[in-house]
């Protein structure tokens, strides 16, 4: 038996610029997530869970129509993240890096935290030009510039404490004395 197959190029972007247009007008949408300042993002279940393992847990386990994110990043931040499960694109200052790193980590979204962990090494490098000649992942950056980045104790937990043992038996570390006045 012969059958017909056809590739529909774009379809995916189409349908989600279709559900983003349909959640603009708040058409079919079933959660609101409730952020800090109680800013509010209205959506579709669907589109967020497959883009967060995170909020695909909270939908299966309470199925109400309103989901409180308790989260110590801005609402806008938030909001963004949330925004970009149906856009693809998301956009925002070198400085605040940190902040969207660690809100995509808490959000389990990992293709977001990659890009963040990206661009986060690019920007470190930028700052610390002597860097550059060094080939290394972004967890044996100097930590004095790290922490000066971190807003979140969740990043220092996840991203930098697991590395801090073979960072202070590497050739990279350097300890700083201290001076007591």
């Amino acid at each position: 038996m012969e059958t017909v197959c056809f590739r529909l190029p774009g379809h995916g972007d189409t349908t989600l610029k279709h559900m983003n247009s349909l959640r603009f007008r708040q058409h079919f949408c079933d959660i609101t997530i409730v952020a800090s300042n109680n800013q509010t993002f209205k959506g579709h279940k669907v589109v967020l869970a497959a883009c967060s393992p995170f909020l695909r847990d909270q939908f299966l386990l309470n199925p109400s129509s309103r989901l409180q994110v308790s989260v110590l990043y801005s609402s806008s931040v938030v909001c963004d993240l949330l925004q970009s499960c149906y856009t693809g694109m998301l956009q925002f200052s070198p400085e605040e890096i940190v902040n969207y790193l660690t809100a995509a980590s808490y959000f389990q979204m990992e293709h977001i935290v990659e890009r963040c962990r990206g661009a986060l090494e690019k920007y470190v490098q930028l700052k610390n030009p002597s860097l550059q000649k060094v080939s290394f992942p972004i967890h044996f950056v100097d930590l004095l510039f790290l922490k000066s980045l971190l807003s979140c104790h969740m990043l220092l937990m996840c991203h930098v404490l697991p590395f801090w043992e073979s960072f202070k038996s590497s050739k990279y570390f350097y300890p700083i004395p201290t001076v007591s006045i």
